[in-house]
């Protein structure tokens, strides 16, 4: 699932979603 954090690193970066990134890094 390493693509999935990927993907919600780089949505935290442009639109600044810090919650869908804390619940991805549960979900590792």
């Amino acid at each position: 699932r390493a693509m999935v954090i990927n993907n919600v690193c780089l949505l935290s970066k442009k639109g600044g979603r810090s919650g869908e990134f804390k619940r991805a890094e549960e979900e590792q």
